[in-house]
């Protein structure tokens, strides 16, 4: 087990498998963590998360500034894989943080997560103009236990 704390980078070795990982500061709770195995490179970005709720401008300007802080980390990595937060119970700002990330990064594939079982969102975000430049990167997950080849 290893106990990992924010903005730290890690490797962990068993046999000849040797993962290495670097992780960023969420904007919630624990970690998001940039993976690096063999050829692969994943992205899962835990709760960091731009959470708007529009309860207080102040807040939100807050966490939109943090949220871009960490994601700028991104910036020119190609990531094979990235479970990123779509989180419907933020209503029209549901899309913001996945959308902000998707343009940033170098993504090839994007699996929405945190959906609370309305894997209606993923459709809506597909149908949305903000998904056009990563439309095709989205996968369309309709139910949990969805397992996918990377």
């Amino acid at each position: 087990v290893t106990f990992a704390a924010p903005d730290n980078k890690y490797s962990v070795s068993s046999g000849n498998t040797v993962i290495s990982f670097s992780t960023l500061r969420s904007t919630d709770l624990g970690n998001a963590y940039l993976i690096h195995t063999g050829d692969k490179t994943l992205y899962h970005a835990g709760d960091l998360h731009l959470w708007i709720w529009r309860e207080s401008q102040e807040d939100d300007k807050v966490m939109q500034a943090a949220f871009e802080k960490e994601i700028e980390k991104l910036r020119g990595v190609t990531i094979d894989a990235a479970f990123l937060t779509l989180d419907p119970r933020q209503g029209r700002d549901a899309f913001l943080g996945l959308d902000y990330i998707a343009r940033l990064a170098d993504i090839k594939r994007i699996y929405p997560m945190h959906c609370w079982q309305n894997f209606n969102i993923i459709n809506k975000l597909l149908a949305d103009p903000c998904s056009e430049p990563y439309r095709d990167k989205i996968c369309p997950i309709r139910k949990d236990g969805y397992t996918d080849e990377i």
